[in-house]
């Protein structure tokens, strides 16, 4: 073999050796992330938490506090407050409690819809409201809390009478979770196509 041929297999070589470096070195990376940065899942199913049943699809937002786990839906119970408002403006509070018996971490907004008894969805939709959120962490039994607010269909206005729902649960998505807990409704039929504006969540209980 002449100088010049083994020059241009030796070239040849060190090119496939380089790429086939350059190659093992690379890989696909799951780069899908949900509003906040944190990863958001899509999935349907039911499991208990707390005192609800948990069920549906959702997101949430944000990113964690310190090295404790997020709290999961079946690590937390809800309920809803008073209802308050006038003139078509309906409001009250989600309160979320850590039913589970280890301190977790939330952070953002809850996901709201509404369903009718037997567990059924009806057309709705939530709209975020206020922030930046806090990071929170709640101890057991402790506590976070959430404003929302809705329109109520107009007594003078047959429209929005007819396209009001009347659902007979709340569906509350925690933030980060896919699944749903069930409150009971006993608010009335709320127009607008069910939408909801919703705060973050943030320490306690709310206001009385």
């Amino acid at each position: 073999m002449t100088t010049e041929k083994k020059s241009r297999a030796a070239v040849l070589v060190l090119t496939g050796v380089a790429l086939g470096a350059a190659l093992a070195g690379c890989k696909v990376g799951d780069t899908g992330t949900g509003p906040g940065g944190t990863r958001t899942n899509a999935g349907t199913g039911t499991a208990p938490a707390g005192g609800g049943t948990a069920e549906g699809a959702g997101g949430g937002a944000g990113s964690g506090t310190g090295s404790l786990a997020r709290c999961h839906t079946r690590d937390l119970a809800a309920r809803v407050g008073r209802l308050d408002g006038a003139a078509g403006a309906r409001s009250t509070k989600i309160v979320l409690t850590n039913a589970s018996g280890r301190a977790c971490r939330v952070y953002g907004w809850p996901g709201v819809g509404i369903a009718v008894a037997d567990g059924s969805a009806l057309p709705s939709s939530d709209q975020r409201v206020g922030g930046p959120p806090p990071h929170l962490v709640l101890q057991p039994n402790g506590h976070a809390y959430a404003e929302i607010d809705w329109a109520a269909p107009g007594a003078a206005d047959p429209q929005s009478r007819s396209e009001a729902a009347l659902p007979g649960l709340l569906t509350v998505i925690p933030p980060d979770e896919t699944l749903a807990l069930r409150v009971p409704w006993s608010f009335g039929p709320v127009a607008e196509q069910g939408n909801f504006r919703v705060t973050p969540l943030k320490p306690g209980s709310g206001p009385a």
